[in-house]
């Protein structure tokens, strides 16, 4: 599966078993590659599509809830190399999610509600808009919402994005 457009771009067997070894290490699917597609679990399936995509190195990746199936800490850890390749190699990521969470892991956010642009913008100045998010009925990520109190209760003095750092500075 993965193979198959590194095959259609006529590339030479050597170099595309190196592309598949590469991605899969990246994705930690080594074990899977020698399964037929359809015996694979949802979520292993999911994990090959991705890396179908990323063994082609494209400047755009869009993702369209490419990791709902995934558990949330195997989605954090695929957000994290995607972040990574964006950060590295300047890939472009379009994220479409549903799940608020996921937000965090991107530069920018455009903000869609009832089908109209509610708002777009750096990520840590749309996640300060509460109004915005109060009138699509949505919580912002975790940790926001969590930063916010305890900068109401004196305990920080900042808006954190990233739940490590939040508990790293509480704790020192």
């Amino acid at each position: 599966e993965i193979a198959f457009s590194l095959e259609n771009l006529n590339l030479e067997r050597d170099t595309i078993k190196e592309k598949i070894l590469a991605v899969s290490q990246l994705l930690e699917i080594k074990d899977i590659l020698e399964e037929e597609p359809h015996t694979l679990s949802a979520e292993n399936k999911q994990l090959v599509a991705l890396a179908s995509v990323l063994v082609l190195e494209p400047p755009i990746i869009i993702l369209d809830s490419g990791l709902n199936k995934l558990d949330s800490l195997q989605r954090d850890k695929i957000l994290g190399i995607i972040r990574n390749l964006h950060l590295m190699k300047n890939t472009t990521i379009i994220h479409v999610t549903n799940d608020v969470e996921d937000v965090l892991f991107g530069d920018e956010i455009v903000f869609i509600n009832k089908g109209r642009l509610a708002i777009q913008g750096k990520t840590n100045e749309v996640l300060e808009r509460k109004d915005i998010f109060d009138a699509a009925h949505m919580q912002r990520p975790f940790v926001v919402e969590l930063s916010e109190r305890l900068e109401f209760y004196g305990l920080i003095d900042k808006t954190y994005y990233d739940i490590d750092k939040l508990v790293n500075d509480v704790w020192k």
